[in-house]
């Protein structure tokens, strides 16, 4: 945010054109009157024939995006993909609620004036690029508008390098803001394609087991913690677990922490106790035991055989 700030330190916006009537449009905006940011696709500019698209990251505060399968919350790390014209709408909603389909007469409070502790911040990239704004059509069909990657994600940080491009006359020709536009539309397309094909329950179900490990691998994961942070009872967790993965959570906690372990024999000079210790086993003997139960060797035979270097 700070960054894409600076880089917008004397501008709104900045626009960037080349041949065969390519443009690109960028922005960064806070925007906090309800009654002065409504938009209508259909009333944005563009036509059937010739289209562009609008991709909008939500940096801080929300937003929202309505379409014909509902209205859907802008927030800090999500963003909407808008082809125009189409039928969708977009705004700042009043007071911090709903207000997407409002009139500006309906945003503002009894006494004629905006409603007051709303906020969005967000950039933008507009572009009219034809294979870009095919490629989101494809995949908007199945996804809907609205993606949610965060803001840590890869195509957030695709976003942010391409508005900043712009902005520095980084792109010494057409070739060059393609190349970068190419880059946010793959990670469009792959965060499009979580959306539509998410993560299979038997991958959701280790992924909890696998967050605990990887938090802090020094410790026993506690079970109870985690089935607590999914709702349920620690019984109904283990039962569920192993319904969908074929494991106990104990045993792929176990799994996690030795795959650890075989990176250290085989990638460092540590010795059985440090990284016994390092991976939650409670001594280097205990670790041995295991250890030898699941691979049919000792540690120091596993680190012989596979040391690095």
């Amino acid at each position: 945010m700070d960054r894409l700030q600076r880089t917008f330190a004397e501008r709104v916006q900045q626009s960037v054109r080349y041949g065969q009537g390519r443009a690109m449009t960028v922005g960064l905006e806070r925007r906090t009157d309800p009654a002065s940011y409504q938009w209508d696709g259909m009333r944005r500019g563009g036509s059937r024939r010739e289209p562009f698209v609008l991709a909008q990251f939500t940096l801080e505060g929300h937003g929202e995006y309505a379409d014909a399968r509902g209205t859907v919350r802008q927030s800090a790390g999500g963003l909407f993909v808008a082809v125009i014209p189409s039928a969708h709408r977009y705004g700042l909603p009043a007071n911090g609620v709903a207000g997407i389909g409002q009139s500006g007469a309906d945003l503002l409070d009894s006494g004629g004036v905006a409603a007051r502790g709303s906020s969005w911040s967000f950039f933008w990239v507009m572009t009219n690029h034809s294979y870009f704004v095919e490629r989101v059509k494809a995949w908007q069909a199945q996804a809907g508008a609205c993606l949610s990657p965060g803001l840590d994600s890869a195509l957030f940080a695709r976003g942010a390098e391409l508005v900043e491009g712009v902005c520095a006359g980084r792109f010494e020709d057409e070739w060059a803001w393609e190349r970068s536009l190419l880059g946010l539309m793959i990670e469009l397309d792959r965060s499009a394609r979580r959306a539509i094909y998410p993560p299979q329950p038997r991958d959701e179900w280790l992924g909890r087991i696998r967050r605990a490990v990887e938090h802090d691998p020094s410790r026993r994961v506690a079970v109870e913690d985690v089935a607590r942070a999914a709702g349920l009872s620690r019984t109904a967790f283990a039962h569920r677990f192993r319904e969908v993965t074929g494991l106990t959570p104990a045993a792929y906690a176990t799994e996690l922490r030795l795959d650890l372990v075989r990176r250290m024999l085989s990638s460092t000079d540590e010795p059985l106790k440090s990284i016994a210790r390092a991976t939650g086993f409670a001594s280097a003997n205990h670790l041995g035991k295991v250890f030898r139960r699941h691979h049919a060797l000792t540690c120091g035979q596993y680190r012989r055989q596979f040391r690095y270097g």
